[in-house]
């Protein structure tokens, strides 16, 4: 296989000088990254309302509780990153 030249290579967003990420902006990507937490966010909470929705039987053994208490914190946190 040949190439015609030398591949360009690679810019992530927000870098100018490629892969040593010496130029890379926390403030330019936050319009991505934000994106993805409101993104996930949306799966954790779709999570929690499926844990809330659930039926517990007589007598359960309290597993929808310990969901909630790894759901909750973490919408909280992509909620607010998303912001």
């Amino acid at each position: 296989m040949t190439f015609l030249g030398e591949p360009t290579k690679f810019t992530p967003d927000s870098c100018a000088s490629g892969t040593d990420g010496i130029d890379w902006s926390s403030i330019a990507s936050a319009q991505a990254m934000s994106a993805y937490c409101g993104i996930m966010a949306g799966f954790v909470f779709a999570g929690l309302v499926t844990v809330i929705g659930q039926k517990n039987p007589a007598g359960g053994d309290g597993h929808a509780s310990r969901g909630l208490k790894l759901f909750l914190p973490r919408f909280i946190g992509l909620a607010t990153a998303s912001y």
